[in-house]
């Protein structure tokens, strides 16, 4: 092969490598979850009122972010302090997710009994 034949192969080749790099960084950009994405943006009272503690901190963790959550009668800085207070009454505890249950068990707890080992 001559450098004419070669120039447009590897020229082809260059632009075919790089447009699939660019079509692979789109998707994982956007597929980013943003946790303000998930808290609703107006709450009535009577919803609110309802809500367990861990529902109050999702709200809590997207109004941090910058989201603005809108509780019934309340202004924006009103419902942050009416969040704030809601928390500050009741303590948040974690929720188990799929990588805290694992199924196996510590050889030293006793509490599961036979099915434990």
């Amino acid at each position: 092969m001559t450098y004419a034949t070669k120039t447009p192969a590897f020229r082809i080749a260059a632009l075919a490598l790089a447009g699939t790099l660019i079509a692979s960084a789109i998707p994982a950009s956007a597929m980013e979850i943003n946790p303000s994405d998930r808290a609703p943006t107006w709450v009535s009272e009577s919803d609110f009122s309802a809500m367990n503690a861990n529902e109050i901190y999702e709200i809590d963790r997207a109004q941090r972010l910058g989201a603005s959550v809108i509780i019934e009668g309340h202004s924006a800085s009103q419902s942050r302090e009416v969040v704030d207070a809601a928390l500050a009454e009741t303590p948040v505890t974690r929720t188990v997710s799929s990588f805290d249950a694992t199924g196996y068990s510590d050889p030293q707890d006793t509490s599961l009994g036979s099915h434990g080992r």
